[in-house]
């Protein structure tokens, strides 16, 4: 239920700022909109909304849409573990942020080729996937860290560190694991959902169930 209203109410954000003619809030609405239905599961309306973001930005030269766009639609493709426009997509936002020295875009690309990787893994038990996902998020990781960029509505550092420790319990080390805790709970009080992935992450290392 809180999913569909916070769905509604970007609806109506995107509606309101068509109404005045607030071509950059349209923009941005677009953008927070689809990255909602990408959680949702809708994934053809999650694309046509960062395509018409990104179509639109380009007519107001908002840049940073050139990195955002292909990155939030990478996470779909990710979702649907379409590898090979997930990696395209996820280039084109690599080399946009690169360019333009977007450590925030570049720490959300990192993150997704990670998760992409480790989805890979999880599917065929490929254990050079699973290498490559951890040097992704601890890259991801760094960044973040490096350039103290904190939660927002794209990526969770948070969620960022449990996805490194699970690679390492993946592989069966669970010292490893733990040893990325305190890396994972510095970023818990950020949100709601922080904080819930780092106790899931604690139990997990505790080979505890979830408290909730």
């Amino acid at each position: 239920a809180e999913t569909v209203e916070i769905t509604s109410g970007r609806s109506k954000s995107l509606e309101l700022a068509r109404r005045i003619g607030f071509r950059r809030r349209e923009a941005m609405a677009l953008h927070s909109l689809g990255l909602t239905l990408a959680h949702l599961g809708e994934y053809g309306a999650a694309l046509a909304a960062q395509e018409r973001y990104v179509a639109l930005s380009e007519q107001i030269s908002q840049h940073a849409a050139r990195a955002w766009g292909p990155a939030a639609m990478a996470l779909v493709y990710v979702q649907q573990l379409d590898v090979h426009r997930a990696e395209a997509a996820l280039n084109r936002a690599r080399k946009a942020a690169e360019e333009n020295a977007w450590p925030e875009l570049l720490a959300w690309t990192r993150h997704l080729s990670g998760l992409l990787k480790l989805l890979r893994h999880l599917e065929r038990r490929d254990t050079l996937q699973l290498s490559l996902a951890r040097a992704d998020f601890l890259a991801s990781l760094d960044l973040l860290e490096d350039n103290k960029r904190g939660w927002s509505e794209a990526l969770d550092p948070a969620e960022v560190a449990a996805c490194l420790a699970l690679t390492w319990l993946c592989a069966g080390n669970q010292k490893q694991a733990a040893m990325v805790l305190p890396r994972a709970r510095a970023w818990g009080p950020a949100s709601a959902h922080s904080a819930h992935v780092v106790s899931a992450l604690e139990a997990l290392v505790a080979r505890q169930p979830p408290s909730n």
